[in-house]
């Protein structure tokens, strides 16, 4: 009975990584259901558990460390006040997801295709209610509205957000959605409800117009299919990306996304969209002074060069938490990236791979220090794919073991010489 109420709780949790439109008091549900997931699954004891904490020391130096650096940048802040209710969000943030993650598989509450379906789900209905208000008009409430003087009504959107914070989260949100459900159909072969999220999330692409998650996954698709030797599977993804690239260009059904498009291939690396974050990148790099390395610049919106967030995260690191704060981003990615080196099924290291992928596009090309609904997939995948470190025995050993277990016979002996051999 109480392992089914923590397999709701969880369940309802998951839903909600990909819906941070609502929210409590600054937080999402998914930040408030978290810490309580983990304090009502601490006292369960399964007879089977996960791995252990140690293999989650990567990712808990790396929040630690990034506590840390908050604390020491407080003094470099214009507005220590925000500055500390901010890394405290962040925090609550991250250490609620490594948390989190960590006794969903210790805990064993949920399997890796539970976790990875409910992810799934939450991805097709956030495409969902993109595609309605893009293609019908509703919800438009659901849209966030820009702060200060003069703010954007939702009515003049000519992106859709759905139940995400910004048109780029929602296209991140739905590459998750695909790649996930890729995955899932190479690892259980069974294609039905797979499919059906890949085209409600491809769909609703048209809505959220974000090339960066287009581009990140089309690359994601087409590593994934070779990672799992599916050569024929790229060879008709490549066809249908080709047909749908050229219907989206020249179709007017997709309109936004397809003059976005359009106006990419046409600018000859002068995108200007591109432009303007290379720009910021350039001023804030030459912000960095030796005493923003030791300690940051602060955390607070006074605090943002060109009165903006920073749209690449390693040097949003360097500059609001110094040395210190890369350092403990470099922990934090370092977690789920070696789990492609365990071992796992390949299927599900694709998953990974693909997750990988379109995570680094949104990583470096926007502000993702604390965005949950890009840190909850691979930091999820990171703890199902941590292999469990095995004890090794000596034959002697062994043997001694099964004699006080009970009696010897001749294939224990000859494993035993085996063994030796």
């Amino acid at each position: 009975m109480y392992r089914t109420f923590l397999r709701g709780l969880a369940a309802i949790c998951l839903l909600y990584t990909f819906w941070p439109i609502f929210r409590f008091h600054g937080l999402t549900i998914f930040d408030c259901l978290s810490p309580l997931t983990v304090l009502c699954a601490l006292p369960y004891r399964p007879k089977d558990r996960g791995a252990p904490l140690g293999s989650f020391i990567l990712a808990t130096a790396g929040v630690a460390g990034l506590a840390f650096a908050g604390i020491v940048s407080v003094i470099r802040s214009f507005d220590s006040y925000e500055h500390i209710t901010e890394v405290a969000l962040l925090i609550v943030a991250l250490g609620g997801t490594v948390a989190f993650v960590y006794v969903l598989e210790n805990r064993r509450i949920l399997s890796a295709v539970e976790a990875l379906t409910l992810l799934c789900a939450s991805s097709v209905v956030c495409a969902i209610v993109v595609t309605l208000q893009g293609k019908y008009h509703m919800l438009l409430s659901l849209i966030p509205t820009e702060p200060g003087e003069g703010a954007i009504r939702p009515e003049a959107w000519t992106r859709f957000t759905g139940l995400a914070e910004h048109p780029i989260e929602t296209g991140i949100v739905s590459a998750y959605g695909v790649v996930i459900a890729l995955g899932l159909g190479m690892y259980t072969r069974k294609w039905l409800l797979p499919l059906i999220a890949i085209g409600l999330d491809v769909y609703s692409d048209q809505y959220s117009a974000s090339l960066t998650a287009i581009f990140a996954l089309t690359a994601a698709v087409g590593l994934m299919c070779i990672y799992n030797r599916a050569y024929k599977a790229l060879v008709i993804c490549g066809v249908i990306i080709g047909i749908g690239g050229l219907w989206v260009v020249f179709s007017s059904n997709f309109g936004l996304l397809g003059s976005r498009l359009a106006a990419f291939s046409q600018s000859h690396g002068d995108y200007s969209t591109l432009r303007s974050r290379e720009e910021q990148w350039a001023a804030t790099l030459d912000m960095i002074e030796p005493a923003t390395l030791l300690v940051g610049n602060g955390f607070s919106t006074m605090d943002l060069p060109l009165n903006r967030p920073i749209h690449d995260t390693l040097i949003a690191a360097v500059y609001h938490f110094g040395l210190l704060g890369l350092a403990s981003q470099i922990l934090l990615l370092a977690f789920f990236m070696v789990r492609l080196r365990h071992h796992a099924p390949t299927a599900l290291r694709s998953i990974l791979l693909g997750v990988i992928i379109i995570f680094t596009f949104s990583y470096l090309t926007g502000p993702g220090l604390s965005r949950r609904s890009l840190w909850a997939p691979p930091l999820l995948l990171g703890a199902y794919l941590t292999t469990r470190k095995q004890a090794t025995t000596s034959p002697l050993q062994a043997a001694a073991g099964q004699l006080n277990s009970g009696p010897l016979n001749s294939d224990s002996l000859n494993l035993g010489a085996k063994g030796r051999l």
